[in-house]
């Protein structure tokens, strides 16, 4: 039976152990990024009632995103994307802890929410072009598009 043009190609994910380690990797820190995203907006605006300061936190986290890609990207591609990688997501980690902490508090600072999220767009722009960079050597040229 021939199979539809709108099938998805999981060669990739089926052919490369490596692939699929780094597919669940980014799969998990996608999940916990976009958790994170919302807990905070919310939390902002249970302690501000402002939604501008949910922009501003957005901002906050942006802004350090794109210095960290412009910078990851330059690290990706001169030293080792594995060791740039893990080097970026155990300080993720540690802000998550840290934005947990605070919410327990029985009053949550918000200059910690901000540093916090800025911290986290820093080392997720570190991280992201190395992580994109390994793709194509885990999973070939012929199976680029696929993995996209």
């Amino acid at each position: 039976m021939p199979r539809s043009g709108l099938a998805m190609d999981l060669t990739p994910l089926r052919e490369s152990r490596d692939f699929r380690l780094l597919y669940a990797g980014f799969l998990g820190a996608l999940i916990g990024t976009l958790m994170t995203s919302v807990a905070v907006a919310v939390q902002v605006y249970d302690l501000t009632g402002s939604p501008a300061q949910i922009g501003l936190v957005s901002l906050a986290r942006a802004l350090p995103l794109v210095v960290g890609v412009l910078i990851g990207g330059v690290l990706a591609d001169r030293g080792d994307r594995r060791t740039l990688m893990l080097v970026t997501r155990l300080p993720l980690t540690l802000v998550a802890a840290g934005l947990m902490v605070n919410a327990l508090l029985p009053q949550p600072q918000l200059w910690v929410i901000y540093v916090a999220t800025g911290l986290t767009g820093l080392f997720a722009g570190l991280g992201g072009p190395a992580m994109l960079a390994a793709i194509p050597a885990l999973v070939g040229t012929e199976r680029l598009a696929a993995a996209g």
